[in-house]
Order: structure tokens, then C-alpha cells, then sequence
């Protein structure tokens, strides 16, 4: 499946498939907070990419599998404070986490990936926890979100 349209492939004619694709979904998934925000962000994300119907249905299949999956609907949640791509300095380092989610209880940081797992997915994410550990926030956490167009594959961090 094509995850572009011709014109597009024309502005980007280096960038493969996979490669928009994760563009494509972390774009969009920076742009959903709730759940029931998949809609309207997919079809905001239209009017600035031209995409065909395949690749707008991949892209909402994949935002609604992980928006209902099991393990990380909590993360999509109404009454959560959630930032996306906050920027988090660390020793002269700045590292952005796609998503943090504040509870009063605990506090999430999820990190989409598109491509296979690697450790150094892990080791980023453990650091942006131990960064916002160290501001204080409660019962800190990390997940890697990995996205593919048919769903997601969660895993905690640990």
C-alpha cells in the first residue's frame, strides 16, 4: 500500500513509504488528546496533506486502534492533562517525548515509534522518565507505542 499520494511523492521523492508513514502518524497522533478527537484530527490532517482514501482510512485505522487498545486508552483518557512534544532539558540535553499524561495518581510518558524495536527505544524513554521523576510528578512510567498501519504493539518500559 502506498502511504502517499503521487503529488506528495513529488515534493518528497527521498522519503520512502515508511518513512511517511511515520511522519504521517506521529503528526497525527501529536494531534489527538482524547480519544474522540481521532475523527476530527484526521480530518484536519487532511486539508494540510494530500492523501487518497486508502491512506486516510490506514491512518484512521491505526489512530482508533491505539486510541481503543486495551493498554493504552488510559493514555487517550477524558479529565488527563496531556502534553505532547514537550521539550524536557536534562543535563544540556533536550529530549521531547511524544506524549506525557498527568494523573493525579500517576504520570505516563508515551513514545511513538513506527519501525521495529530497538534498546536505544527503551534507554529514551527511560531517560525521559527519570527527567520527570526528578521534577517530582507521581508514579512515573514509560510505554513505546509502536504503530503500524492495522493497529499498535504496546509496551511498557521498564
Amino acid at each position: 500500500m502506498s502511504i502517499a499520494s503521487p503529488a506528495e511523492r513529488a515534493v518528497t521523492p527521498l522519503l520512502d513509504d515508511k518513512q511517511r508513514f511515520g511522519i504521517y502518524a506521529h503528526e497525527l497522533m501529536a494531534s489527538i488528546v482524547r480519544a474522540d478527537d481521532v475523527d476530527a484530527a484526521v480530518a484536519d490532517f487532511c486539508t494540510r496533506y494530500p492523501l487518497d482514501e486508502n491512506e486516510i482510512d490506514a491512518l484512521r485505522r491505526m489512530a482508533r486502534a491505539t486510541v481503543n487498545h486495551p493498554e493504552a486508552a488510559r493514555f487517550f483518557a477524558s479529565g488527563n492533562r496531556v502534553e505532547n512534544e514537550v521539550s524536557l532539558v536534562d543535563g544540556g540535553q533536550v529530549g521531547r517525548p511524544d506524549r506525557v499524561v498527568f494523573t493525579d495518581t500517576a504520570t505516563w510518558v508515551v513514545d511513538f515509534k513506527t519501525g521495529g524495536p530497538a534498546p536505544s527505544h527503551a534507554v529514551q524513554v527511560r531517560n525521559y522518565c527519570r527527567s520527570i521523576a526528578d521534577m517530582g510528578f507521581p508514579a512515573v512510567s514509560g510505554w513505546l507505542l509502536y504503530l503500524h498501519e492495522d493497529g499498535v504493539d504496546v509496551v511498557p518500559v521498564e
